[in-house]
């Protein structure tokens, strides 16, 4: 979650936390947590109800995906095949957008990537966006 810092002072953006566990109440971080449900039809509902999905390659990723919903996924270096190598987009989801670590364990420059582009999302929107990660 630390990565994610910053990303609730964008103006314009509600950031809301899909991760799941008690633990992450606990933590003091200045956007909405959401502690998640193994529910896969709340899941689902949570997806819905927001304009945009960054998280990693995961279940939350997978069904956004297949739900239509745009979605930011951050790739660690070494990922699974089925992503492919140098593409920005995904041939299984038509509204997800992939953004690749370059070195292992060096998610910064992915980040600030991600945080640029959000900044430029948010500027051509008419409304704020809510976004989940």
């Amino acid at each position: 979650l630390q990565l994610f810092a910053g990303f609730d002072r964008i103006a314009g953006v509600s950031l809301h936390i899909l991760q799941r566990g008690r633990a992450l109440l606990d933590r003091p971080i200045g956007f909405g947590i959401d502690s998640g449900s193994d529910d896969l039809y709340e899941a689902a509902r949570t997806i819905a109800a927001v304009d945009l999905i960054i998280t990693i390659d995961s279940m939350p990723a997978h069904l956004a995906g297949a739900m239509g919903v745009p979605t930011w996924v951050l790739l660690h270096s070494n990922c699974d095949w089925r992503w492919m190598r140098n593409r920005t987009d995904s041939p299984w989801y038509p509204t997800m957008r992939l953004f690749r670590q370059k070195h292992p364990g060096d998610w910064r420059p992915v980040m600030a990537r991600v945080k640029q582009e959000l900044k430029r999302l948010v500027r051509s929107q008419v409304k704020p966006l809510s976004v989940a990660a």
